[in-house]
């Protein structure tokens, strides 16, 4: 609730400073997903705090300030703002016991790219000249990457670091550790949300957002309507998980967690207390993937590998190992294009290439 207040004053001053009508603006709105959005006042905000040194704690008068002073940001600011990201660091916001403090962060040039966008989306829905689209910001963006490549091969380090995937091995060793989770409702809830997280292949913000009126129970399996994804924002999508064998069953997994904790309407998936109390409100996405690096750690695997993704990717990863096609693997994964699901494909079936066969 905190986080929420503290963007809500991101949005506030990007209302009073914008150049186009109110109505516009909260119209376009529903083009992009809630959280992208809050992403966006996130990366402005890290932007004016890096140009004007006034963070959005200050008082609103000066906050307001120091956002006009942001618009008029320049192609040239923009351009260090890239190069500072990665090699000297940006301020952020760290709170601790006493309070907020600023520390400078490196970034990898993926996130850095990320930032940008958001940043040129404050200038765009104020109306005001935007800097990021200039080619040279392109550019500069294009150097970061190949300066943070050279740099990483000469460390000898991955370029990109990719989260493990939970397959099915993975999974019931993860299974395993919430067995020994002495506070019931949460071991359900955990047990029920790797299962059908991994059997759905869907990413954190779709299982956090899941409502026991999204579920369809029927012979064959569930239907789960995913009303508002990443890559589906103006439509409703369904993926289908089957029943499961002995204990290692999506649907009763969840049957179970919903029956335990009286779950009939709201949101699927909720924080549980010591207490095994069950609160009313849906888990965030970074407390999913805390719950898949703590059941990582408690199977004895390096929770640093692992992360909220690792579900999906597990999915992808056992359906191209049990044989089933690009094409199904789409179905249920809703990928858009071939590209990103290939890659999953190809590092769980790299060593099934005939070509290699070569002795």
């Amino acid at each position: 609730m905190i986080a929420e207040r503290e963007l809500a004053r991101v949005e506030d001053a990007g209302a009073d400073l914008r150049l186009v009508t109110a109505e516009e603006v909260e119209f376009e709105k529903a083009a992009k997903a809630d959280n992208t959005w809050r992403a966006y006042a996130q990366d402005w905000a890290g932007f004016t705090l890096w140009l004007t040194g006034v963070s959005r704690h200050a008082e609103k008068g000066v906050w307001l300030d120091a956002c006009r002073e942001a618009l008029g940001a320049t192609v040239s600011d923009v351009k260090r703002y890239i190069r500072e990201a990665l090699e000297v660091g940006v301020p952020a916001l760290v709170r601790d016991g006493s309070g907020w403090r600023v520390e400078l962060h490196t970034h990898k040039p993926a996130s850095i790219a990320r930032r940008i966008s958001g940043i040129s989306q404050g200038f765009l829905t104020s109306g005001a000249p935007n800097p990021c689209a200039d080619p040279s910001v392109k550019r500069t963006l294009a150097a970061a990457r190949r300066k943070y490549a050279e740099v990483a091969g000469e460390r000898h380090e991955p370029i990109v670091k990719r989260v493990a995937a939970a397959d099915r091995d993975t999974l019931i060793r993860m299974l395993c550790s919430t067995d020994r989770d002495r506070n019931r409702m949460r071991r359900l809830r955990d047990r029920a949300l790797l299962l059908i997280g991994m059997a759905g292949a869907l990413r954190r913000s779709e299982l956090v957002a899941l409502h026991a009126a999204d579920l369809e129970f029927g012979p064959d399996g569930l239907v789960i309507t995913i009303r508002r994804s990443k890559t589906g924002q103006d439509e409703q999508q369904e993926v289908r998980v089957c029943y499961g064998s002995g204990d290692v069953c999506p649907i009763r997994a969840l049957q179970d967690w919903t029956g335990a904790a009286g779950i009939i309407e709201g949101p699927l998936f909720r924080p549980v207390n010591r207490h095994q109390q069950v609160a009313a409100t849906a888990l965030s996405g970074s407390a999913v993937a805390e719950i898949v690096r703590r059941h990582a750690a408690g199977s004895g695997l390096n929770p640093k590998d692992f992360g909220g993704h690792s579900l999906r990717a597990g999915f992808i990863t056992q359906a191209a190992c049990a044989g089933a096609g690009l094409h199904e693997i789409m179905e249920q994964s809703r990928h858009k294009t071939p590209a990103v699901a290939m890659g999953y494909i190809r590092r769980a079936k790299g060593f099934d290439n005939p070509a290699l066969k070569l002795w």
